[in-house]
């Protein structure tokens, strides 16, 4: 996603067998934060924040996963929902 400006990545390994991904867009931003499912305090946490070439154009988005190092992985999506809503803060996910 490098382009004129650069993206921050954090890629934490994640403890257990689900997590929460949240994308939000403001702007020309586009952010990615994860919580862990059995949190209690529901606690997001930035995963990747970046620029998006032509921002105000249509935009769709996917879901996969990877599994750069190791013998792989499977994953299963669900619960997924929109919400129309605008962060505060796309650093701490408020």
């Amino acid at each position: 996603v490098t382009r004129q400006v650069s993206d921050d990545c954090n890629g934490p390994v994640i403890a257990g067998n689900s997590v929460r991904l949240r994308v939000s867009k403001m702007g020309g931003v586009i952010a990615f934060h994860h919580a862990l499912v059995d949190d209690p305090t529901e606690t997001w946490h930035m995963t990747r924040l970046f620029a998006l070439r032509s921002p105000d154009l249509p935009m769709r988005m996917g879901l996969l996963v990877q599994s750069p190092t190791g013998a792989g992985c499977q994953a299963t999506f669900s619960n997924l929902h929109v919400v129309r809503e605008t962060l505060h803060d796309p650093r701490n996910g408020s």
